[in-house]
């Protein structure tokens, strides 16, 4: 393999079939079991980072040019995203040093505005490249670029919403967030719209998603943005914990009483010893990097300041293996 080193160094790729490779190690290859081969190198601000390759084991492929250049413009994305990523970190440490000064409100808060401009946007690029080049060579796609193109846009939009929520908690920790209290219709202005956003997600895991409306009336009276957070993150959270069954979104008033929103699933449910950590930032029941579902533990955290805010009553049912129901209940 150190024979391909000087070609990687070079920025470029390692393309072809391995019995007509000219390399002294393609006797070891074949061993393994490797028929094809396209590599191509990663680089973070001009320097080799890695390898990001496609193999066959079966079939002795040859590789298109327009393989080749798909997976050449993935490593490209993939590195600029892992040098927005060190810049993050950068930024991170400036905030730990800003926190030591009088103003540290303020600066954290402008560095993190920064930090989600610098990652927001080449990450919002790299999505919809990616979408161009996915919906321009579709045809032409085999099924393992495929999957690479689902990964990178799956990955960048984890990031999109980590950053969010990062902000997010920074702006009520600081307290500068902006509340704006109103009237407005909750199943019309806030779920109906995150069902429709989170339906296609939802049924594509072959899970079921309803809404149901028993209220005989839809208004409250709180700041939208943050019910509305409230909720998407309830959601998400049930999507990404919910293999099979269903998440039911159900709306209640009687006459004369409080609105009630639960948001009930058939997903991996928490366990009561883990119930009084649930709402602690960064808390995960399955930590480490061999847990099973992604996740950064600020959802929920911000779920409990936006309720606490809004002077929302939240419960918890949830049974391990059987499912969860969050139950928000508006002030009357």
């Amino acid at each position: 393999m150190k024979e391909w080193l000087h070609l990687f160094f070079e920025k470029k790729s390692v393309c072809g079939i391995v019995s007509k490779m000219n390399y002294k190690n393609k006797e070891q290859l074949k061993k393994l079991g490797l028929n094809s081969l396209l590599l191509v190198p990663i680089y973070v601000e001009n320097i080799f980072w890695g390898i990001l390759g496609l193999d066959t084991l079966k079939d002795e492929k040859e590789w298109s040019d327009t393989e080749e250049a798909i997976i050449k413009a993935a490593a490209g994305s993939i590195g600029g995203a892992i040098e927005r990523q060190q810049s993050k970190l950068q930024l991170l440490e400036a905030i730990e040093k800003a926190v030591k000064s009088d103003r540290s409100d303020k600066l954290k808060s402008e560095f993190l505005a920064q930090m989600s401009h610098e990652i927001r946007t080449p990450i919002n690029s790299i999505l919809s490249f990616a979408s161009i080049l996915r919906n321009e060579f579709e045809d032409k796609l085999s099924e393992d670029l495929k999957t690479t193109f689902t990964i990178i846009s799956k990955a960048g939009m984890r990031i999109i919403r980590t950053v969010d929520l990062i902000l997010n908690m920074s702006e009520i920790q600081t307290g500068i967030y902006d509340y704006v209290k109103s009237d407005f219709d909750i199943v019309e202005e806030v779920l109906t719209p995150l069902y429709n956003d989170y339906s296609l997600r939802i049924k594509s895991k072959n899970i079921l998603f309803n809404i149901n409306n028993n209220s005989y009336d839809n208004i409250v009276s709180a700041d939208k943005y943050s019910v509305t957070q409230i909720f998407n993150n309830i959601i998400d959270n049930a999507y990404n914990f919910t293999d099979k069954g269903q998440i039911d979104i159900n709306i209640r008033r009687e006459l004369n009483s409080a609105l009630t929103v639960e948001v009930r699933d058939t997903g991996i449910g928490i366990s009561s010893n883990y119930m009084s950590k649930l709402f602690d930032p960064f808390s995960q029941e399955n930590q480490g990097y061999t847990r099973k579902y992604e996740g950064n533990g600020l959802g929920l955290a911000l779920v409990k300041k936006y309720c606490e805010m809004n002077n929302l009553n939240i419960n918890i049912e949830s049974s391990k293996g059987v499912g969860s129901n969050f139950i928000i209940t508006f002030p009357q």
